[in-house]
């Protein structure tokens, strides 16, 4: 890790930076294998662009655009194509305002949850590059809209506050309490797979997986008999018997006393659910189907738990379509062009080794998993690095998959995501404050690399911190 200093932000002086750097340490950048950026128009332009630039210097220099970010943005993107759920998006921030900028309105809101006996919990701030802030926004307020809805009531009949009459007006509405729902249980799913590109350590070989089991519930959810119906009614019924609070149909403002009618949850889903879920699962799809993706999506040939057993006549198959697709990216010269010049790379992997070594080691792969399983007397399928690790210490192995190893590495090398250096710029906004704004480099990639790398303060002793730092010859005596 390290921080370097930028005076311009184009593409051009980015890549120098860049290549300077990992030069600088000893690295051929010939031998890059991956590059991954949050997708900011200079580093992920495809014509000009960093990940362009790099690749002039490294043409198989796979291009990975965070995977967390396109999540994030294949979930605003489906809420603007449904004006419902763009609406009560914009809510949300409004919501966020009312009580962030606000300490009496705050403390309303807490005397009320008290009252109710509601956790007191704060309304997360919802930002469309932010990951999972509306996943957590929705989750709070699905826990406390009896008490957010009351406070909002108090504070229009008292004051007369206009924005807290227009959040009432969508938060009391048949809608409104459907659409935070349904909203809960779509963006739980992404948080799970958005969580799971986050880790560390991402398993590639499981990353399809992941996606397919996201993709079929989404589907699951388009149902007339899922779960959320249920739950919409009897939120619905709690609003109204519990908290004295009518729920209007679509469109009005909860009144104790009014008359209530509520719309059918058929039309919701057709008006609503039913749009936005094809359209997240059509945005989810293109986003993780370019080249990038596609690529990395094929690794997942190596999981373990989707191989066939032997006998299957699915096994003689298995996983050629996948292999294909890698080796034609590896095994073959890569042609990049850039401002009418023309760069040609080498292969990185010979193609025709790589084809004839996968139907010996997809057997090796299926028989060191039994070994490991009945080893460690596991019920489950264990991870590929597991088996692979195996695999490598196997002497029978030794020396036969010369081209399978290599395209391995490069599995376990390339970036999924960027949220390890996503958390690197938050904790240097955090040591990095105002009242510290000349602290040098040197130090500031010290306490950085403490704060993300260095052990939980339960196991620091700071008795032995404190004799160090007494030891050391100063100018006055301490």
């Amino acid at each position: 890790m390290t921080i370097l200093h930028i005076r311009s932000l184009d593409a051009e002086t980015l890549t120098g930076a860049i290549t300077s750097y990992i030069t600088s340490q000893g690295v051929d950048i010939k031998r890059l294998i991956g590059q991954g950026y949050d997708g900011a128009a200079p580093f992920s332009g495809k014509n000009t662009g960093v990940q362009r630039r790099i690749r002039t210097c490294s043409g198989h220099a796979l291009y990975i655009h965070c995977s967390c970010h396109h999540l994030q943005l294949a979930s605003i993107q489906a809420a603007d194509s449904v004006p419902q759920i763009k609406k009560f998006f914009g809510m949300l921030l409004s919501l966020w305002k009312l009580f962030y900028y606000s300490p009496q309105k705050a403390e309303k809101l807490k005397e009320v949850q008290s009252v109710l006996n509601l956790p007191e919990l704060k309304i997360i701030k919802p930002s469309s590059t932010r990951w999972l802030s509306h996943e957590r926004c929705i989750k709070a307020i699905r826990k406390e809209l009896p008490a957010i809805i009351l406070t909002l009531q108090e504070l229009y009949e008292r004051t007369g506050d206009a924005e807290a009459f227009g959040i009432q007006f969508i938060l009391a509405s048949f809608e409104g309490v459907a659409i935070t729902i349904i909203m809960g249980e779509i963006l739980n799913l992404v948080a799970i797979f958005n969580c799971f590109m986050q880790r560390k350590a991402t398993d590639f070989s499981r990353l399809k997986v992941i996606l397919d089991c996201t993709l079929d519930q989404l589907k699951v959810l388009k149902d007339a008999g899922a779960d959320w119906c249920s739950e919409v009614e009897s939120t619905v019924k709690r609003l109204e018997s519990d908290y004295a609070i009518n729920v209007c149909a679509s469109v009005g403002i909860a009144r104790r006393g009014s008359t209530t009618t509520t719309t059918s949850l058929e039309a919701f889903r057709k008006a609503v659910l039913i749009p936005y879920v094809d359209k997240l699962t059509e945005n989810i799809q293109n986003r993780f189907s370019d080249k990038g993706v596609s690529v990395i999506m094929a690794m997942s040939v190596f999981n373990p738990a989707s191989l066939p057993q032997a006998d299957d006549p699915a096994f003689r198959t298995y996983g050629q379509e996948e292999i294909t697709l890698l080796a034609s990216f590896y095994g073959k010269e890569a042609h990049v062009e850039f401002q009418s010049e023309s760069f040609q790379f080498p292969p990185v992997i010979d193609q025709d080794g790589l084809l004839s070594e996968w139907p010996v080691f997809r057997r090796a792969l299926l028989h060191e998993r039994q070994i490991f399983m009945s080893s460690e007397k596991l019920t489950k399928s264990p991870t590929f690095q597991q088996v692979f690790q195996g695999i490598q210490k196997a002497d029978a192995y030794g020396g036969i998959f010369p081209e399978m190893f290599k395209l391995i590495n490069i599995m376990l090398t390339l970036p999924v995501g960027t949220a390890t250096v996503e958390r690197s710029f938050s904790q240097m906004k955090m040591i990095k404050t105002r009242l510290r704004n000349r602290l040098n480099d040197t130090n500031l990639k010290r306490l950085m690399r403490i704060a993300i790398e260095g052990p939980e303060l339960k196991f620091v002793d700071f008795d032995q911190i404190l004799d160090v730092f007494t030891e050391k010859n100063r100018r006055i005596s301490l």
